[in-house]
């Protein structure tokens, strides 16, 4: 289970990435936003079970500590790096939009929120995965 729940991650985080450049070209990806709006749900919901999964074996304090310990830290880079990615195109979206006089559509935030949510999922499945015994 935990395998399906990081491919599930890893794919909304990369759609989140190709939806962030659709959106800076002004395009709108109807059946790509779907895919994102629908998985944000299961994403925070992912993110909580592995959380409470991982505080059931140290506790709910240091549940996070853990799991920041029990991920490799080029792993948590590569994931902030592309977060980050996400957020200039956020940013650079923000300035076109503000330059052009329009204020930007709810829609054109739900890359940004999407990797974010797909990212932190990720990285706490992966910890949680490593205190499941084989």
């Amino acid at each position: 289970m935990p395998g399906i729940a990081l491919a599930f991650n890893l794919l909304i985080f990369l759609l989140a990435c190709a939806g962030m450049m659709i959106v800076f070209l002004g395009g709108s990806p109807a059946a790509l936003l779907v895919l994102l709006i629908a998985s944000l749900p299961l994403t925070l919901l992912t993110s909580v079970l592995a959380w409470a999964g991982l505080a059931r074996k140290t506790s709910l304090r240091r549940a996070l500590p853990a799991a920041w310990h029990l991920v490799p830290q080029w792993l948590a880079v590569a994931f902030w790096l592309g977060v980050a990615l996400i957020f200039c195109g956020e940013f650079a979206l923000f300035i076109a939009l503000r330059l052009a006089e329009v204020p930007p559509a709810l829609w054109q935030h739900l890359p940004l929120l999407a990797g974010l949510s797909a990212a932190v999922a990720f990285l706490l499945v992966f910890a949680w995965r490593k205190t499941i015994p084989e």
